[in-house]
């Protein structure tokens, strides 16, 4: 199906982002051993695939949540026991990924629009959000002290076939726990919080940049700047003060109002033929 070719084709730009970052050091040795005793290349292919289809050594697993079509969950899985290396986090590897795509133009998936990082889910309550965010806002967020350098922050809510949560008040509960000397900034945030309530199920996440690099659209970020102004054009997009969505860098249209740019992503028009990325492997 489309979702499965999606998820397939995302997991593989995951875990070539994820080599990027934490280069395997058993690969530079096992090339060595290969060059010195002279290793049968069928062998050395077959081990590789035996290792890959080996359930120990996956990073990534498609998820079946059943909450909303049109939207997949990919889970990270937690590193092999007894590997030395340090994991990264689901906010390192998707800005890693999304600066890629920003930087070469690869569409990963032709149906992948937006790939947002979740670091943690709990039961869509005020009680368990503030419960669940307090650990990631002391671990992205560290109190006043020698040294800690003040991050400007914005709090992002977004709710899909739910209502019994006021937003404002989630979004002044969630700000009210990171400590000073931080600030809120909704201009030209350095993080944002982001609140994700999905029928009776919260998602949560602090990501980085995550108005210059289009929100995390795909689409957006693998479009030239002349894609980028026939999409404006478009859809009658006009820029207010200060916004360069165009340009595809920092906007300063606050989260807490809908804006003309969210429309613009959603209708971003299909890839090109001459753009298309094949599904089929």
């Amino acid at each position: 199906s489309r979702e499965n070719k999606t998820a397939h084709n995302m997991m593989e730009a995951l875990n070539e982002a994820y080599d990027k970052l934490r280069p395997p050091a058993k690969e530079m040795k096992k090339e060595e051993e290969k060059k010195e005793e002279g290793k049968d290349i069928q062998a050395a292919l077959a081990e590789e695939i035996a290792e890959l289809k080996n359930p120990k050594t996956k990073r990534f697993q498609k998820l079946d949540a059943g909450l909303q079509k049109g939207i997949g969950f990919i889970k990270m899985l937690p590193p092999p026991e007894g590997s030395k290396d340090e994991p990264l986090s689901p906010p390192e590897l998707a800005m890693a990924l999304m600066e890629h795509i920003k930087e070469t133009k690869e569409r990963k998936s032709r149906y992948c629009m937006r790939f947002i990082p979740v670091e943690n889910v709990c039961f869509a309550s005020k009680e368990k959000i503030e419960e669940t965010m307090k650990p990631l806002i002391d671990k992205h967020f560290p109190k006043a002290g020698e040294g800690v350098v003040p991050i400007k922050f914005s709090v992002l809510h977004e709710s899909r076939a739910s209502s019994h949560l006021d937003r404002m008040e989630i979004i002044d509960l969630v700000a009210k726990l990171v400590p000073e000397p931080h600030k809120v900034d909704l201009s030209s945030p350095d993080k944002s919080i982001l609140v994700s309530v999905m029928k009776s199920i919260c998602m949560v996440g602090v990501l980085s940049n995550y108005h210059g690099l289009a929100k995390y659209n795909c689409n957006v970020l693998a479009m030239t700047d002349e894609e980028r102004a026939e999409a404006c054009k478009a859809t009658n997009f006009k820029p207010v003060a200060k916004v360069e969505f165009c340009k595809a860098e920092k906007t300063s249209v606050p989260e807490v109002e809908s804006t003309d740019s969210d429309k613009a992503c959603k209708e971003t028009p299909p890839a090109k033929d001459s753009e298309k990325v094949d599904d089929s492997k």
